[in-house]
């Protein structure tokens, strides 16, 4: 829900089922279509960091890190893909922290198979970011996932876009999978 290089750089909505999963392409990145998931995501083979936010728990299923809830990030009924609750974050200072700088390791990805997914409800459609895990101004194998005030969706990282999705809009859940 935060960009660390960018100020004011918040996500406005709900998140639901966000999965990193490093060593392992969940799904073929070559592939033109993507069979969406309609069920919670599970910790699989490789899974880094699971975060289901059902049964009103802001915890990671894979019990490798350790998450702080800033601003007034918490758990909503209010949006729900699975489980009848999700992440909000308002938009205005909230984000989940790992509380380590060791436990950022385990997402630089360098030149091995990774997945990153989630799914994304936005409030509002102004920009910001909804995954990083860059450590304060270093550039490097560290993913970052933002999207513009146009709502187009970029994967950045080693300094560049490296993916640019079509637009997205407000009022609907939408799935990202980043191979």
């Amino acid at each position: 829900g935060s960009d660390n290089g960018v100020a004011n750089s918040f996500a406005d909505g709900f998140f639901a089922d966000v999965r990193l999963v490093k060593g392992t392409a969940v799904y073929d990145p070559t592939a033109s279509t993507l069979t969406v998931p309609t069920a919670p995501l599970t910790a699989i083979t490789n899974t880094s960091l699971l975060l289901n936010y059902t049964n009103a728990g802001i915890y990671d299923a894979t019990s490798k890190n350790d998450l702080e809830t800033v601003g007034n990030a918490q758990i909503s009924t209010t949006q729900s893909k699975f489980g009848g609750s999700s992440m909000y974050f308002d938009g205005t200072g909230d984000y989940l922290a790992l509380q380590s700088s060791a436990q950022t390791q385990n997402f630089e990805f360098r030149t091995g198979d990774f997945t990153i997914e989630m799914w994304v409800y936005f409030s509002s459609v102004a920009s910001g970011s909804l995954f990083e895990f860059r450590p304060a101004s270093t550039n490097g194998a560290y993913p970052l996932v933002y999207f513009s005030s146009s709502g187009v969706l970029t994967y950045y990282v080693n300094t560049a876009a490296q993916i640019n999705s079509s637009s997205v809009t407000t009022g609907q859940w939408y799935h990202f999978a980043i191979c």
